[in-house]
């Protein structure tokens, strides 16, 4: 009896996709092969298949883990966008903890990864002047212009009366040495409301010096 052994043919790469694969950033990174490839057909009207996504993902080694998702499911929140590497999503988390003194208010910005801790602030009260110096404690390493900016203007407003579901929107205006910027955040949740009209804030400024407006 003889044996027989066939080299197995290298998989080839679809030149277009390999390039658009190689070039993901931020959110995309953390997209499983499947949700990829629905996100890859709207973005650029291109018809690939899960399994084609896959191969070229697993050559490329920038294939998904497989329990990722399982291992931030106490968090649902995050169990459908879990990064693969540090510095592609952070979050924001304030928690209340009950002391003899009254309430300890602990607001702290990480990164979604590695859980390190890149911002934060804790006092008996966390106002929004604590939680943009928590912000940009986290980001004045990587964009050192955010140094730049402060916060000239910072309102509340109840959009409807109707209980849990009521509307809150914040609205908050920045400045540099240039200009002001207003930005807007609406949500159920103030502190969700706040934290968007902040964000957007700092985007602005990044996107400002970026284009040199």
């Amino acid at each position: 009896m003889s044996l027989v052994f066939t080299k197995k043919k290298k998989y080839k790469l679809d030149v277009e996709l390999k390039e658009i694969l190689l070039n993901l950033q931020g959110y995309e990174l953390t997209l499983g092969y499947r949700k990829l490839t629905k996100y890859l057909r709207n973005k650029y009207c291109k018809i690939w298949n899960k399994k084609k996504v896959y191969l070229h993902m697993k050559t490329l080694k920038i294939l998904q883990p497989k329990n990722i998702k399982r291992h931030y499911m106490r968090n649902r929140r995050l169990a459908f966008c879990s990064p693969i590497h540090s510095n592609v999503r952070w979050e924001a988390d304030l928690v209340c903890v009950p002391t003899l003194m009254g309430m300890l208010y602990l607001f702290v910005v990480e990164d979604v990864y590695d859980k390190e801790i890149l911002g934060g602030h804790m006092d008996i009260r966390c106002r929004a002047d604590e939680a943009i110096n928590a912000l940009k404690k986290a980001l004045v390493y990587f964009y050192p212009s955010i140094k730049e900016i402060d916060l000239s203007d910072f309102k509340v407003r109840i959009i409807n009366q109707e209980g849990t579901a009521s509307k809150v929107r914040v609205l908050a205006e920045t400045y540099d040495k240039d200009s002001s910027w207003g930005t807007i955040g609406a949500h159920e949740n103030i502190i969700v409301a706040s934290w968007d009209a902040l964000v957007d804030g700092y985007i602005f400024k990044l996107l400002k010096d970026k284009s040199n407006w």
